[in-house]
């Protein structure tokens, strides 16, 4: 057993340095924890006992999750005393880290629209300079959602054709100041702006009628030729 004789921390294990303040060990228990002779009139009445008094502190584990009352700090340690601040630890995770009741998922619904662009490249761009700005942006297009917060890359599928860029509503004004000078204006798609169109092809010129080359034409035409040959030959004596 060692103790600090600095925080009056105690340890089980054999180190030489306090994990909670840096300072060297000395053999022996802490004499924070030492029993001590107590009174009757040192022991405070119980709580809900005539006389009033408060529960005591719950006993801190040998190992585990706890958190500074004073400062929130959370640790996972076998100190009992916050190596910020000096307080005493007590039991459990830090408030400090509790998600909060309306930290609830972003939806689309949460931003307004703030320009169309012709590609997911472009938004790219012009969320750089938004977020350059502290802005968030959300950008949606025909291969999904793609975000992109201040201090962040962006995240999400980059879409290859017409996209939207949103706002939240707070940077709104903002987001359009900086939109109406950023350099990229070629890329903003206009309302008015007809869509593209793919040219109509002109119409194939009609074939002409296939001639027939089946076998039973083929006959048909050579008898007809061997008839007129035939009668020309019959009526040739005649003249």
């Amino acid at each position: 057993m060692r103790h600090c004789p600095r925080c009056q921390s105690e340890f089980a294990a054999e180190r030489a340095q306090c994990s909670d303040c840096g300072g060297p060990l000395a053999d022996g228990p802490s004499p924070r924890f030492e029993p001590r002779s107590v009174e009757p009139d040192d022991v405070p009445p119980a709580a809900g006992a005539p006389g009033g008094g408060v529960a005591c502190p719950a006993a801190l584990p040998p190992f585990g999750l706890r958190h500074c009352p004073s400062c929130t700090a959370e640790l996972e340690t076998d100190g009992t005393t916050c190596a910020d601040c000096g307080t005493t630890l007590v039991p459990g995770p830090s408030p400090s880290f509790e998600p909060a009741a309306d930290d609830a998922p972003l939806e689309l619904d949460d931003f307004v629209a703030l320009v169309t662009l012709r590609n997911g490249e472009a938004a790219d761009a012009l969320g750089d300079v938004l977020a350059d700005a502290g802005i968030a942006t959300v950008v949606t297009g025909n291969a999904g959602i793609r975000m992109h917060a201040p201090g962040h890359g962006p995240m999400g599928p980059v879409s290859a054709g017409n996209v939207d860029v949103g706002v939240f509503p707070e940077y709104l004004e903002r987001a359009s100041e900086l939109l109406a000078e950023w350099p990229g204006q070629d890329a903003i798609v206009v309302d008015d702006e007809p869509p593209e169109t793919t040219p109509a092809r002109a119409p194939a010129p009609p074939h002409a009628a296939p001639q027939s080359t089946s076998p039973i034409g083929i006959v048909l035409l050579v008898a007809a030729v061997a008839c007129v040959v035939a009668a020309a030959w019959m009526l040739a004596p005649a003249r």
